[in-house]
């Protein structure tokens, strides 16, 4: 595979090369896979009420697969009018998403999917967006107002 990656109309790369970035491609897909890989069906499945969570799952998932598909049709002609500045481009755009990630999102660890409500709500940014319902905070915990 590298040998065959590493031609391009009748000049060949050498094969130390092309095996080079035959490897940084796969290491490039296993960390993704590791890290913001699996955040695309993680977070929708906890960010939603249970009581849309299936309906916001699958909207969030359908957007997601649809906006990969364009970004697959588009890379080609960004990569040839770019040149490697669309390896930049994308650096941005991941350390955006961190930033958005690290700021913006709270920790759920240890914090049951029926819960999520109050992990939002205490959220310094998220809270204003996100009403406190108490009916169904006590629901949750078991304390009764009766």
């Amino acid at each position: 595979m590298a040998g065959h990656l590493g031609k391009h109309q009748g000049v060949t790369m050498p094969h130390g090369y092309a095996t080079a970035v035959l490897v940084l491609i796969c290491l490039c897909t296993f960390s993704f896979g590791l890290s913001w890989a699996p955040l695309r069906w993680v977070v929708p499945a906890e960010i939603y009420p249970v009581e849309i969570r299936s309906a916001g799952q699958a909207l969030s998932i359908s957007v997601e697969l649809c906006l990969s598909f364009v970004e697959l049709q588009v890379f080609i002609a960004l990569l040839c009018a770019m040149k490697y500045g669309v390896f930049l481009f994308y650096a941005v755009w991941l350390l955006a998403m961190t930033i958005f990630v690290a700021v913006f999102l709270p920790e759920t660890k240890g914090v049951p999917l029926e819960a999520m409500r109050s992990v939002w709500t205490g959220h310094w940014y998220w809270r204003r967006f996100v009403k406190q319902d108490a009916n169904h905070e006590r629901q949750i915990t078991g304390v009764s107002t009766n």
